[in-house]
């Protein structure tokens, strides 16, 4: 009797527990926001956050806001130049008035199983990020709801990206009715996709770096742009020490209008950890898990930047130009410049090989000088090595390079007085 006694007891207070559970999962909170903060030891999150915008946003206003995208996307009607893609700018814009103030973007592009490089890149960039997505057919409806996602649920990204989409007008977007009757929750994220290797290329419809990244520049509304690729990681406090530049350059008469480009030295690392000062990365490469970007995979194509040189320039607590280079060669930059007169990246080029170097090359010839900064600088997570690219790069870069040869063509006659070279 004792003994039924204590498992009735037992069976009981198991069922209360087991009521509790389920009560507190139905209070939980359907969008729980995620909190981005610099850290120089890396990423962190926040699973609450008290202040956050997207904890207002009700069940009923989410599938508001996706049936006016899917019926902004289903409306598009602006067309890229050679009318193969049509292009929606600001399909979702920041929360904030954040980009309006700034003189600074970062601009890049992607496809949406790239986008939880975001999550990094907001917890260490305090500016404003205008990303370009591509996408076609059935994967559109996926793609849209991804983009939701991370504008929905992590703060900063609802705070500083503003994201456009690209779609070939061959294969446009499919079953977007599908996400009316789709659940969007933080916590339940639809992920396979999410770190897939290579995707961007995998497919059988080329992708269009250059359209992307046009795409991200011209909807910018800062004065000055920088152009990376979207698991690129800016040095800490870039943002800040930049806006302290131009300040300076403004004050000292050194014209803003002339034709310079500040390059950013770039790096890849085999730690967690892309959140760096000068300092600690200098520490990382003397220990070996920091290296120039492409050491191995493509030395020539960042050679030019001079990285000893770089190494050696004297330690300052402000941003300041180091020393000039000549552009030669396959060199391949990330840079700062004026979004007034940047020349655009040409459309024709897909797929991987020659599509920045193509822009770089044009930069060259139109007289453009290029400083490096001395304390700047942007960090790749993950070595890149020549086996870790994708079966079809080499055919690609065969094709590519037959097109840059044409283009080099074009530019002598486009800059017949010139007295560069590519």
């Amino acid at each position: 009797m004792l003994k039924g006694l204590v498992w009735n007891k037992y069976n009981t207070t198991i069922g209360i527990l087991v009521i509790l559970l389920l009560c507190l999962q139905g209070l939980t909170v359907l969008l729980v926001p995620v909190l981005n903060t610099p850290h120089e030891t890396g990423y962190k999150s926040k699973a609450m956050e008290e202040n956050s915008v997207i904890l207002q946003r009700s069940k009923k206003k989410l599938l508001e806001d996706l049936l006016m995208y899917k019926t902004k996307i289903q409306n598009a009607h602006t067309m890229d130049s050679s009318g193969t893609y049509m292009l929606l700018p600001n399909l979702i814009v920041p929360a904030g008035d954040k980009a309006s103030a700034s003189n600074l973007t970062i601009c890049t592009q992607t496809t949406a199983n790239h986008l939880h490089n975001l999550q990094d890149l907001t917890s260490v960039w305090t500016g404003p990020v205008s990303v370009t997505v591509f996408t076609h057919g059935f994967k559109a409806a996926h793609d849209l709801y991804t983009i939701v996602y991370y504008h929905s649920c992590f703060t900063n990204i609802a705070r500083m990206v503003t994201f456009h989409i690209v779609y070939p007008i061959s294969n446009p977007p499919q079953n977007l009715s599908s996400l009316l009757h789709v659940e969007l929750r933080c916590d339940n994220h639809i992920k396979h996709s999410a770190y897939e290797e290579n995707l961007n290329y995998a497919s059988n419809i080329p992708y269009p770096h250059n359209v992307l990244r046009n795409i991200a520049i011209t909807n910018s509304v800062s004065a000055y742009v920088l152009v990376i690729d979207i698991d690129l990681i800016p040095s800490l406090d870039l943002y800040s020490q930049f806006q302290q530049f131009v300040k300076r350059r403004t004050r000292s008469k050194s014209g803003s209008q002339e034709r310079i480009v500040y390059v950013l030295p770039s790096f890849e690392t085999n730690s967690d950890n892309v959140n760096f000062t000068k300092k600690s990365l200098l520490s990382r490469w003397s220990s070996g898990s920091v290296r120039p970007f492409y050491a191995t995979a493509c030395e020539k194509c960042q050679l030019q930047t001079d990285y000893e040189l770089w190494r050696q320039v004297p330690a300052v607590s402000f941003l300041d130009i180091a020393y000039q280079v000549e552009w030669d060669g396959i060199w391949e930059p990330f840079y700062i410049a004026l979004k007034e007169g940047l020349l655009p990246y040409d459309g024709r080029f897909k797929q991987y090989g020659f599509n920045r170097i193509s822009q770089v090359c044009e930069m060259h010839l139109a007289g453009f000088q290029f400083a490096v900064f001395n304390n700047a600088f942007v960090v790749h997570q993950g070595f890149k090595e020549k086996s870790g690219f994708h079966s079809a790069k080499d055919e690609e870069n065969r094709r590519n390079k037959e097109l840059y040869n044409l283009l080099k063509h074009e530019l002598k006659d486009r800059y017949p007085e010139s007295n560069r070279h590519c």
